[in-house]
C-alpha cells in the first residue's frame, strides 16, 4: 500500500511527487512511456520528437475539427513533454488571469486565483529546474518576489544582431528564460550550444528537463517509478478510489496498485479519458463537465528567410 500513485510524470506528476516525497510519504510514479535514453544519437536529424517512439498515436484521439490531420498524436515518456520542449519557461502575465468580456460573456466565468497567488510557487519552480533569466528589459514582465536562480548565457553573435536590430525599430528584446545550465550543476556537464534543444532531448542533460531534474534526485530519495506500464482503469466505489490497474509492457503482465491517494496528472487528454473509461463522470460533482471544455496553448512564432547564404562573420 502506497501512500499516493500519481499517474503520469510530466510537469503535474513529477512536480506532486517532489511535494510528496518531501513530506516523507511513499510515493509510486507510474509512466505509460519509457526513458528517453542519452548520449550522441540525440543529435541526429531523426532523433527529432515526432520521429523517436516517444511520439505515438496507439491511443490516437480523433480530431472533430481543425488540426492537422485526422487523429492527433500524444508525447509518452519518463518526464513527459519536458524531456523535449526547448527549455522556455515562462511565467503568466496578470493579465492572463483577468477575465475578457469578449470570451466569458455573461456565464459568470472566472479564474479561482490570480497571478499573486502563484507567485511563490513560480518562485519555487524556477529554483527546482534551475531557470536562468533576466527580465529587465521586458515591458510586460508581472512581479517577482526574487531574481532569477541564474543569470542567463551570453547571446550568440546572431543573437546580438538580432537584438540590436530590434532595438533600432524601438524593439524591446529580452533573454528567454531558460531551464538550462549554462555552468556545471548538478553533477551535470553545461551546454555546448549544440542548437538542438527544442524537439531534441538533451544528450548531455543540460537541459533541466523533468526526467533529469526532478525525477532521478527524487528515487535516490525514495520515490519509486515504473516507466512503460500503461494505466487502463481506475476501480473505485463511492467516492474513493479502491486501485490503479494496467498493463506492464516491460513485464508483459497486469499489475494492480493500490494507494491512499492517488494523483491523476495524465495530461489534458490522458486524465478525463481514463476518468471516462473508468466511468468516474458518474461519481463526478461535475458531472458530464470531464472531458470537457479542452484548451491549448496559443503560440505565435515568427520566422526570417534569407534568399542567399549569410556570411557568419557579419551575422
Amino acid at each position: 500500500m502506497y501512500d499516493a500513485i500519481v499517474v503520469g510524470s510530466g510537469f503535474g506528476g513529477s512536480m506532486a511527487a517532489h511535494r510528496l516525497i518531501e513530506a516523507g510519504w511513499k510515493v509510486l510514479l507510474l509512466e505509460r512511456g519509457a526513458r528517453v535514453r542519452r548520449g550522441p544519437h540525440n543529435r541526429e536529424p531523426r532523433a527529432t520528437l515526432e520521429l523517436t517512439q516517444h511520439y505515438s498515436r496507439e491511443s490516437a484521439y480523433k480530431v472533430i475539427e481543425g488540426g492537422y490531420g485526422a487523429d492527433a498524436a500524444s508525447v509518452f515518456c519518463l518526464g513527459g513533454p519536458s524531456v523535449f520542449y526547448g527549455g522556455v519557461s515562462f511565467r503568466f502575465r496578470e493579465a492572463d488571469f483577468v477575465e475578457d468580456p469578449d470570451v466569458v460573456g455573461d456565464s459568470g466565468s472566472r479564474w479561482p486565483l490570480g497571478y499573486r497567488d502563484l507567485e511563490p510557487f513560480y518562485d519555487r519552480a524556477e529554483r527546482l529546474i534551475g531557470v536562468a533569466g533576466d527580465d529587465s528589459d521586458d515591458p510586460t514582465r508581472p512581479p517577482r518576489s526574487a531574481p532569477f536562480p541564474h543569470a542567463p548565457a551570453p547571446l550568440a553573435r546572431v543573437s546580438e544582431t538580432v537584438r540590436d536590430a530590434a532595438r533600432s525599430l524601438g524593439l524591446s528584446p529580452f533573454p528567454l528564460p531558460l531551464a538550462i545550465n549554462h555552468k556545471p550543476a548538478n553533477g551535470r556537464q553545461p551546454c555546448d550550444a549544440c542548437r538542438m534543444c527544442d524537439t531534441y532531448a538533451c544528450s548531455i542533460e543540460a537541459k533541466n528537463d523533468l526526467a533529469v531534474a526532478v525525477i532521478e534526485p527524487l528515487e535516490r530519495r525514495g520515490l519509486e517509478v515504473r516507466p512503460d506500464v500503461v494505466v487502463n482503469r481506475l476501480e473505485w466505489t463511492g467516492s474513493r478510489i479502491t486501485g490503479v490497474c494496467g498493463w506492464d509492457r516491460t513485464r508483459n503482465e497486469s499489475v494492480r496498485f493500490e494507494g491512499r491517494y492517488v494523483v491523476m496528472a495524465a495530461g489534458a487528454l490522458g486524465s478525463p479519458h481514463l476518468l471516462l473509461a473508468s466511468g468516474l463522470s458518474a461519481a463526478n460533482p461535475a458531472g458530464d463537465a470531464v472531458g470537457r471544455y479542452l484548451c491549448r496553448h496559443s503560440c505565435a512564432m515568427v520566422f526570417g528567410f534569407c534568399n542567399f547564404r549569410p556570411d557568419p562573420a557579419k551575422v
